[in-house]
């Protein structure tokens, strides 16, 4: 399950106007280690075509849970555990990385847990 909009925070202005960053941010997944979910939040300055990626130990890209072109604000997306065919993945460390198409890049661990 993948869901986007939330804002764990609640960082919202008056009027229901998001507050905008001045620079890209990665948080720390929420809870970590998970379960069952766990919730990835970022923030973007500016509008972006953002790419949000999960990889293992190895290297090998997990499972894409963002490809697209978003406005700038605070944004989440919450993952369930599941790899690219809705299997769910072996207890370990990911790895979340976000990409936009000039090249910014975050990454942060998170640690899985059955």
């Amino acid at each position: 399950m993948i869901r986007l909009g939330l804002d764990p925070w609640g960082i919202e202005k008056k009027k229901g106007t998001a507050e905008v960053p001045q620079t890209i941010f990665l948080s720390q997944n929420t809870v970590n280690p998970f379960n069952a979910r766990t919730v990835i939040s970022f923030a973007l300055p500016k509008s972006a075509f953002v790419r949000l990626e999960v990889y293992n130990t190895l290297g090998q890209k997990v499972r894409t849970l963002i490809e697209t072109g978003m406005k700038p604000g605070n944004h989440s997306v919450i993952w369930n555990g599941e790899d690219s065919s809705g299997r769910e993945v072996s207890s370990g460390i990911y790895f979340y990385c976000l990409k936009t198409r000039d090249k910014t890049l975050r990454v942060r661990k998170m640690l899985f847990l059955k």
